[in-house]
């Protein structure tokens, strides 16, 4: 019982680093496009600070949302098909755009 209570305190662990990992990335991507969202909105500081927070608020709430629902017993498939569903829409935003001739 020591051993597989181990094994699970490790998972834990490793899904609680990975969705750290993920936070960081997430805002420091959105930092990064602040100057091509200022210069595409013409938009003015505080706006973009908007933008940040509002980014950042969003994803930690789909997070919070998403952690619960693992929580609950049964939905293990529930978790992961809401990681993938939120990954999906950020790979697509994050491909180069379509040059129109």
């Amino acid at each position: 019982m020591t051993q597989t209570r181990g094994r699970h305190a490790r998972w834990s662990l490793a899904v609680l680093l990975t969705s750290l990992f993920m936070t960081q990335l997430d805002t420091t991507i959105v930092n990064v496009a602040t100057p091509s969202i200022h210069s595409g909105l013409r938009a003015s500081g505080s706006a973009l600070q908007l933008v940040v927070s509002g980014y950042i608020l969003t994803y930690a709430m789909l997070l919070i949302t998403g952690a619960r629902l693992g929580d609950l017993p049964a939905t293990g498939a529930s978790s992961s098909a809401g990681w993938a569903c939120s990954r999906s829409p950020r790979s697509l935003a994050a491909s180069p755009p379509r040059r129109s001739r």
